[in-house]
């Protein structure tokens, strides 16, 4: 995860860790699996107690989404530089390229958009894979 991530996405004086049994059942369908749990840390000002270990500040619902689709943004961009075993070891971007891969990535990212439309409708955070499919050249699924 690159440093400063979720830049914003917490208001001031909230601190959370949001482990994967913590995250409510919208939010977490929304990371596809990938993510054991999230950590985001906002300063807390002086006057703020530190939490207690039994009290976890709570972060509304909003937020949570924000960082949920934040996270994914920040993932699917470089997804197509990171080698795949469902592409036998290539990219996305090499297996495009490929005529023997390219019909694997077409089914993944098929795949990805069916997911990610389905979340949709059931009110999880999803993400648009259109710009992905168009950057791979798949502007047919866009």
């Amino acid at each position: 995860m690159k440093k400063g991530a979720f830049a914003g996405a917490v208001r001031t004086g909230e601190v959370a860790i949001l482990e994967l049994h913590d995250v409510p059942p919208p939010v977490r369908s929304g990371l596809n699996g990938g993510l054991k749990c999230i950590v985001i840390m906002k300063a807390m000002s002086k006057r703020q107690a530190d939490p207690s270990p039994k009290e976890k500040p709570k972060i509304s619902e909003q937020v949570q989404m924000e960082i949920v689709q934040k996270y994914l943004e920040e993932h699917y961009s470089t997804w197509p530089d990171i080698p795949l075993p469902a592409l036998k070891g290539s990219t996305p971007r090499q297996a495009a390229a490929s005529k023997q891969l390219r019909p694997l990535l077409e089914d993944l990212l098929k795949d990805f958009i069916n997911r990610s439309e389905r979340e949709r409708r059931q009110g999880h955070p999803g993400y648009d894979f259109s710009k992905l499919a168009r950057e791979l050249g798949f502007d047919e699924l866009a």
